[in-house]
């Protein structure tokens, strides 16, 4: 009698099974929802960053045209200021020309005529609200000017500001 031995290879199966399949799509799931958040947050910072810059720009800018206003006429620019705390406040919305004199300062600003938000023209975003706090002194020879620009982002006010003091020549 012959006995005949069969070798049983057992085969392995080198395949993912389904399980593992789901935990490595449920792990890169999570890496690139933590990667897109990180990303979405990166833009809207640079975005709030950028109106900053501007912001920057539009202080600076009204600093500049009132320093020209005090140059070309002492008596007009100090008119417009008063000696009451904290002052008179304007609402500069419009873009500023070196056509325009410190008599675009019609209207000041109080709780019944409140500053309307309409933004700034020109290349940036129409967002921003710039406002000038104009207070002289008793002695008549300072003029303070409080200037401010401020915008909305995401839910989220913003404000970049400069107090400047102006003399008499």
């Amino acid at each position: 009698m012959l006995v005949k031995f069969q070798s049983h290879r057992f085969q392995l199966n080198k395949a993912f099974t389904l399980i593992e399949i789901m935990i490595f799509v449920s792990l890169l799931s999570m890496v690139l929802i933590v990667t897109v958040g990180y990303v979405t947050r990166l833009l809207m910072n640079m975005k709030v960053n950028e109106h900053k810059i501007f912001a920057t720009f539009y202080v600076e800018e009204v600093s500049e045209w009132l320093l020209g206003e005090r140059e070309s006429d002492w008596n007009n620019f100090h008119s417009k200021a008063s000696v009451s705390a904290p002052g008179t406040t304007y609402c500069l919305n419009n873009s500023l020309s070196p056509n325009n004199t410190i008599n675009i300062l019609a209207t000041p600003v109080s709780g019944a005529n409140p500053c309307v938000f309409t933004g700034i023209t020109g290349n940036a975003p129409l967002i921003f609200q710039r406002t000038v706090r104009l207070r002289k002194n008793a002695a008549a020879t300072q003029v303070t000017a409080l200037i401010v620009v401020s915008w909305f982002d995401n839910g989220v006010q913003y404000t970049q500001q400069v107090e400047n003091v102006y003399t008499a020549r």
